[in-house]
């Protein structure tokens, strides 16, 4: 599932940011350019685009609870 690359990156870090993104789909997609598509349950979906663009969007009605560096790592806020 997961990708390798030679690059020194920290790996429990890597892990860690990928749960926190709580992902319910990734798709690989050709279209025009090749891009992945990914929907978080967080109500934030998002495109990478072969030539580096990302486009971030939220769902309609729905409550994004953003992620912010609290003192003692990240932590959701609060909807209330």
């Amino acid at each position: 599932m997961f990708g390798e690359s030679e690059l020194n990156l920290d790996k429990e870090k890597l892990a860690s940011f990928l749960e926190q993104l709580h992902l319910s789909n990734v798709d690989r997609q050709n279209w025009l350019l090749e891009y992945i598509s990914a929907k978080s349950e967080l109500g934030i979906a998002f495109r990478i685009y072969e030539d580096g663009l990302i486009v971030l969007e939220t769902e309609s009605g729905g409550h994004f609870l953003p992620f912010f560096k609290g003192g003692s790592g990240t932590k959701r806020a609060s909807p209330n």
